[in-house]
């Protein structure tokens, strides 16, 4: 019968799985899940609830822009700077680098702030923030097959 004889995909995955789990039990790894359940929160705090909400109120009650064009903005806006923000970081009151600017990953990036950004404005907060962590659970998941990081 066909359901009893391993699938090429099954004998696969089988071999992978003890070496999956040797990395994924490391220290590293715990720390970079829980890394992207807390940036999953805090981004889309700031760089959607908060700044979204504040480029709206901006571009509505003081520009006097319709609130079509307003949302589309701030979209955009917010996108940037979410992509921004990781080649960025603010410490002890200075701006410093964390990675090397490159334009694939700044465009990658500012894609995903739209896309974050439109969930935002259609569903919410809590959907688009567990959207984020799902989305950096599965890349730590995928550096670690594909890459092996650990």
């Amino acid at each position: 019968m066909v359901l009893n004889r391993p699938s090429q995909q099954g004998q696969r995955l089988a071999a992978v799985l003890p070496e999956m789990a040797s990395m994924m039990s490391g220290h590293n790894f715990s720390m970079d899940i829980i890394t992207g359940i807390g940036a999953g929160i805090y981004e889309e705090l700031i760089f959607r609830l908060v700044l979204i909400c504040l480029l709206m109120l901006f571009f509505e009650t003081i520009l006097g822009v319709n609130k079509t064009n307003s949302i589309l903005f701030s979209i955009l806006i917010s996108a940037v700077l979410f992509s921004l923000h990781h080649h960025f970081v603010f410490i002890h009151g200075r701006f410093a680098r964390s990675e090397l600017f490159a334009l694939a990953p700044f465009i990658f990036r500012t894609i995903a702030g739209m896309y974050f950004a439109v969930i935002f404005v259609v569903r919410g907060f809590g959907i688009v923030a567990g959207a984020h962590i799902f989305y950096d659970i599965i890349a730590t998941i995928l550096n670690i097959l594909l890459f092996k990081q650990y």
